[in-house]
């Protein structure tokens, strides 16, 4: 009876016995893995489920009191979250303190409202970083945009945008950039050339064109090989809790548990499936901050220059 780490996973491992079973089933995000014959559950928020398991005999192994120990120190890092970080690019306070939290976290979700510098936050963590290969999703009409955003702030890196017909994509995919820029659709049409390295980055701009899990580019994404995933989004999806998971799926997988699992414990439905309001919320709330950062234009007001 024992508890370890497994990627953001803790892996509950027993003998058969259906009082452990039964005690399994009541953890919230808890989730059967057929493969390895055995249970998970997130590693974030875990701390109630962790103290029944305790109670109930399994012993916790050192790689996951580690792992326990470092995700602590890292929300009280996020709790204290300042803007003391270093980067050539002119960033607000607000801006170096998202900046801040991206690169502390490694990989999160980036939600500030539209018009707060969403992409300069960005690119200075590339930046900080000394990012090698970067991946950019983001919608078509936008491509020729981040490649502007580069050279503005001054990152001249060599830069491909991917486009044309299969032939000259294909060539394109091939070359030797430091930063790949591609609209979603090429996540079915290029994923065979896209999947051929791991990433420094993956960023995923416009996040929502992946929040729905059945899609399947939404599926898609989360299968490239990323050391580390940015997420991108001016829509408020914290509000529907049904669309946020698949977006945080992608940048820590695993660490909302399965999306039906997600859905039980945050979504209300009708008596014919569909969901129709959300509920705690609160605990919702708490496990966001240690993947997700949003501010308003009210909020930041103080650190905006003054209209001319």
């Amino acid at each position: 009876m024992k508890l370890s780490k497994q990627d953001n996973l803790i892996r509950i491992s027993f003998k058969y016995d259906q009082r452990l079973i039964e005690l399994v089933r009541s953890l919230p995000n808890r989730q059967y893995q057929p493969k390895e014959k055995c249970w998970t559950i997130p590693v974030q928020g875990a701390n109630g489920s962790l103290a029944k398991l305790v109670k109930a005999g399994f012993k916790i192994m050192p790689d996951l009191e580690e792992a326990l120990r470092r995700e602590k120190e890292l929300n009280k890092e996020i709790d204290d979250l300042k803007d003391d970080f270093e980067t050539s690019l002119p960033l607000m306070p607000y801006q170096k303190a998202g900046a801040r939290f991206l690169d502390k976290i490694g990989s999160g979700l980036l939600g500030d409202s539209m018009g707060l510098g969403k992409t300069v936050q960005v690119l200075a963590v590339l930046e900080k970083n000394n990012s090698d290969k970067v991946l950019i999703f983001c919608p078509a009409v936008l491509k020729h945009q981040w490649r502007q955003e580069f050279g503005k702030f001054g990152l001249n890196w060599p830069i491909t945008v991917i486009e044309g017909n299969a032939g000259q994509r294909q060539e394109l995919w091939q070359k030797d950039a430091r930063v790949y820029i591609a609209n979603y659709e090429l996540l079915l049409r290029d994923f065979h050339f896209i999947d051929v390295r791991v990433w420094d980055y993956i960023v995923a701009d416009e996040a929502s064109k992946v929040s729905n899990p059945h899609a399947k580019q939404s599926k898609l994404v989360k299968k490239l090989r990323g050391k580390k995933k940015l997420a991108l989004t001016g829509s408020p999806i914290s509000n529907r809790a049904n669309e946020l998971w698949n977006v945080l799926d992608f940048i820590a997988g695993g660490s909302m548990g399965s999306y039906f699992g997600f859905v039980e414990r945050y979504c209300l439905k009708n008596r014919w499936g569909g969901i129709v309001d959300y509920i705690n919320l609160e605990e919702l709330q708490s496990k966001l901050k240690r993947y997700m950062i949003r501010r308003t234009k009210e909020q930041v007001l103080p650190d905006l220059p003054e209209k001319i």
